[in-house]
């Protein structure tokens, strides 16, 4: 019989192979049928992994530079997560004080936004500012740093890994555990995504602004790593409301200084 043409012998050799493999691999399984399971169980998950990984990836940048990291340290930490607008927490706090005070929070006046159901990065999926928005609130983040130089400063923020955050002035020292625990980090914006917020706030200021539907806390606030006083402030939709967030970040830079005066 004439040899077969190169590219032809080089098929039927990977044809071989493949069916060698195939072969040895179902001896394997017949003698191992735990393996077998375990083949059928990770082939059916697997679609499902991908659908959750994609899912996350809508969630925008935050927390880990990789996202493959992120997403698995979401997996991991959701069995510790909590619910995030009760407020009893902050009843039996014995710390009363509060930089804010009723008449500066009104009610919200509208559903809370849905959030994504993995912990990392923590964002609302609903009730996106438009661009104008953006800038007004980029805008007061940037007077409240430029207003208050002695008591805060703008660097990177070491919750999110990206974009700045409002910062502890290096020459203020930490007026209480909370800030420790809280890195230190006053509040960012999330302006990869969603443009909420992440900030610090008293317990009693945390107590009134989940009451008046302006934010929750984060799922592992209280529970892994986050203080009970780390909150999500919902992303604001209009100018009235950009303002009334500037109450609340100013509220945090009093909180996470010890000052009760605030530009």
């Amino acid at each position: 019989m004439a040899p077969l043409p190169a590219p032809r012998q080089a098929l039927s050799s990977v044809t071989n192979s493949i069916s060698s493999a195939l072969c040895n691999a179902g001896r394997l399984l017949a003698r191992h049928p735990l393996v077998s399971i375990s083949a059928g169980i990770a082939g059916a998950l697997f679609p499902l992994a991908v659908r959750d990984y994609l899912t996350y990836r809508t969630l925008g940048k935050g927390g880990y530079k990789y996202p493959i990291f992120g997403w698995l340290a979401s997996l991991i930490l959701k069995p510790f997560v909590c619910e995030t607008t009760s407020v009893a927490i902050y009843d039996t706090d014995e710390n009363k004080d509060a930089w804010l005070k009723a008449d500066d929070l009104p009610s919200r006046g509208k559903p809370r936004p849905k959030t994504g159901w993995h912990v990392i990065p923590h964002r609302q999926i609903e009730q996106y500012p438009d661009e104008k928005i953006h800038e007004l609130l980029a805008g007061e983040f940037k007077t409240i740093a430029e207003s208050n130089p002695e008591l805060v400063s703008v660097g990177h923020s070491p919750h999110e890994n990206f974009g700045e955050a409002l910062l502890v002035h290096s020459k203020v020292p930490s007026p209480h555990s909370v800030a420790e625990a809280s890195w230190r980090e006053i509040g960012h914006i999330h302006t990869k995504k969603d443009h909420s917020l992440h900030v610090t706030l008293a317990p009693q200021d945390c107590k009134l602004v989940i009451e008046q539907g302006w934010g929750e806390r984060h799922p592992l606030s209280g529970v892994i790593v986050l203080p009970k006083e780390y909150l999500m402030i919902y992303a604001p939709l209009t100018e009235e409301e950009v303002r009334v967030v500037g109450r609340i970040l100013r509220a945090s830079v009093g909180y996470m200084t010890g000052s009760k005066v605030v530009h």
